[in-house]
């Protein structure tokens, strides 16, 4: 390729080629590559699936694979016969959106499509992690056998309506269906507090800061397991939990991973793209300047900037509508709260 192509766009198309269960060079010259926004000639494709074969010997030879390679294996032996899965009289899924078409094919051969019957639910509102593809697309034919769902049943409408307006203003025109709350359901929710902006320093103020403001909250009877930190950076949670700790004077902080069923009385520390599905009376959001700081990286393509601006916004809309009756944001830059900001609202 003449041209440089970005590595983290090279790492992702290499995922995506086995998302799609493309097993052949051909198969991938011949795909139209729905929801890429870079576009490859032949010359580029054929040297993408030249650099995943040897990818895929490299990781053969080291007895490895990776989280795309373990999907795409365990369909292939499935398809070929090498192992038979169980079939299921129903099969639910949750969080639909997230599934690589690869993990629906899986899924079909756990189905009699005679008498088994398979549910999906999925919100496009949160589509970040996963291939953005239609039903259809992936073999499953739901046309006249869905339904919309609109009532929300989490959020004070303050809360909703900040995510919403906040969606709005950043993809004002989609694609493809979204699932944005109507203005009639919003006035049907519970009023409450508008999101709170948290001023901060530096990220060592932003953890010292949260944790006062959990600690100080819990003094007035607030619940530990009320609080649900939520921080961009994987690598952060943990240092968020000590810090937390560090302060209350014992372990009351911990991973959300690390949480049992069972276990309350703990204040839950997460990962953002480990959020989905959660939800909390009070959440803390935490690290959205890296997060939108990456949006006017310099030599961002136009096609790149759009698609991590679109996985941004689903990612804040996600993590905002986590919390139930109070949201809390830091930020450091005055162009993280410009950004955000709808009803300004603050406790500095």
């Amino acid at each position: 390729m003449r041209r440089r192509t970005p590595f983290a766009f090279l790492c992702d198309e290499l995922d995506w080629i086995r998302d799609q269960a493309l097993v052949r060079r051909d198969e991938y010259l011949a795909a139209a590559r729905v929801g890429r926004k870079r576009r490859l000639n032949d010359e580029q494709r054929r040297a993408v699936f030249s650099l995943l074969r040897e990818y895929q010997t490299a990781l053969a030879d080291r007895k490895l694979t990776d989280w795309a390679g373990a999907a795409f294996s365990a369909w292939r032996h499935a398809r070929e016969g090498a192992f038979k899965l169980p079939v299921y009289d129903f099969v639910f899924i949750d969080e639909a959106q997230f599934f690589a078409p690869v993990w629906l094919h899986l899924v079909r051969h756990c189905i009699d499509p005679e008498r088994s019957r398979l549910f999906l639910a999925a919100d496009p509102t949160q589509g970040f992690l996963k291939r953005r593809q239609s039903w259809i697309a992936s073999g499953l034919d739901v046309r006249g056998r869905s339904v919309r769902l609109l009532r929300a049943y989490r959020n004070t409408r303050e809360i909703l309506n900040f995510a919403a307006r906040f969606y709005r203003s950043r993809l004002p025109v989609e694609d493809e269906e979204i699932n944005l709350p109507e203005r009639r359901e919003l006035e049907r929710l519970p009023a409450g507090e508008p999101p709170i902006f948290l001023k901060v320093d530096s990220p060592q103020g932003e953890r010292a800061r949260v944790a006062n403001e959990i600690v100080s909250a819990i003094r007035t009877g607030v619940r530990p397991e009320h609080f649900l930190v939520l921080h961009v950076e994987d690598a952060m949670v943990d240092a968020f939990i000590e810090t937390l700790n560090h302060i209350v004077g014992e372990p009351i902080a911990r991973n959300l991973k690390e949480l049992s069923v069972t276990t309350g009385g703990r204040v839950r520390v997460s990962s953002l793209n480990a959020a989905t599905g959660l939800e909390s009376p009070i959440v803390f959001l935490c690290g959205l300047d890296t997060l939108l700081e990456k949006e006017q990286t310099l030599g961002l393509e136009a096609d790149d900037r759009d698609e991590i601006l679109r996985d941004n916004t689903r990612r804040i809309y996600m993590a905002a509508t986590r919390a139930g009756r109070k949201l809390l944001i830091t930020y450091r830059r005055a162009n993280t709260r410009n950004t955000l900001e709808i009803e300004p609202r603050d406790n500095e």
